[in-house]
Parts: C-alpha cells; sequence; structure tokens
C-alpha cells in the first residue's frame, strides 16, 4: 500500500496478494489471501499521518480477531531454487540445507529437498557424497534474475542459436 498525504479515510477489505509455490506442479503462484493482523495495523496507519483520520475493515471484529497475528515467512511460501542457486554461488551453502536452518524461520526440509533435485535434474548442481557444487551451468544460471528452469532455456537458447525464439518462450 501507498500512503496519500492528505488522506484521512482508509477502506480496507482485508485482502492482499501474496507470492506463493505449488510444489506438485513447481509453479509460482499469486494468492489473494487475508492479510494477517499486523498488515492490517500497519495499514490501519495509512489514515491520519497529517490529521486525524479512520479506518473502516469489511469484515466483523469477530472474522479480524481469527486472523493469523502474522504472515507466513515468504521463505516458507515461495520455491527455493533461486535462493539456494545463490547460496551455492555465494559460498554460504554447502548442499545440505544447514545454511537454510540458522533462519530465524526456516524453511521446512521438504521444501529444501526438493529445491535441491530441481536443481540437480536441470544440471546446476552436481552432488559429491552430501556436498553439492555448481556445475558450470549452474554458475551462469546464479547470474540471471529469472527461476533457474527459465535461465536454462534462455542459456540453451542462446548456445543453440536461437535466442529469439528462446526470449519468447
Amino acid at each position: 500500500s501507498i500512503t496519500i498525504p492528505d488522506c484521512t479515510l482508509v477502506i480496507d477489505t482485508c485482502k492482499e496478494k501474496q507470492s506463493s509455490f505449488d510444489p506438485v506442479n513447481r509453479m509460482p503462484l499469486l494468492l489473494e489471501t487475508f492479510a494477517s493482523r499486523d498488515s492490517l495495523k500497519q495499514r490501519r496507519g495509512r489514515a491520519g499521518r497529517v490529521r486525524p483520520g479512520k479506518c473502516y475493515k469489511l469484515v466483523s471484529s469477530s472474522f479480524y480477531g481469527k486472523l493469523p497475528e502474522h504472515g507466513e515467512p515468504e521463505i516458507r511460501r515461495c520455491s527455493l531454487d533461486q535462493t539456494i542457486l545463490s547460496l551455492l554461488f555465494l559460498g554460504l551453502e554447502d548442499g545440505t540445507g544447514n545454511f537454510l536452518r540458522l533462519l530465524l524461520d526456516p524453511p521446512g526440509d521438504e521444501a529444501v529437498k526438493s529445491a535441491f533435485y530441481s536443481l540437480e535434474q536441470i544440471g546446476a548442481l552436481a552432488r559429491n557424497g552430501n556436498a553439492a557444487n555448481l556445475t558450470p551451468l549452474g554458475t551462469h544460471l546464479a547470474g540471471i534474475p529469472a527461476p533457474p528452469t527459465v535461465g536454462k532455456l534462455l542459456v540453451m537458447g542462446s548456445l543453440l542459436g536461437c535466442r529469439n525464439i528462446a526470449i519468447a518462450v
């Protein structure tokens, strides 16, 4: 949300769009969900910055009370493929998921395993026992600001002389 200087009234549907990930189809999603109470408190502050204001929430008090206090951290909702690729490139991850377990809100073990498996499948990393090392392709993909599968399509399209077709896909 944005702050408009002269805004004195906020009408809040209490909904937000959240990035998420479908692990079965390995697809990113944009879902409309109800916001957390923390997020709604922050939105309420959009009115009354310059002079007194009001905020109306379009949900009942009992429904508001049932909303989660805090939102789910993005690291637990989204694909970890790009994150793990970057951590391997920076030398912060060794292929065991230990670095990710140190986070304040670590992702689930299944999500970490799924991301490592996905990166192995596209040839971005190679396993040596428990350790994982980036392949030359993985090193290139770490520098492309796109999901690794899309990055591989772009790299392979460029190598095979069909860059324009790969970009169009």
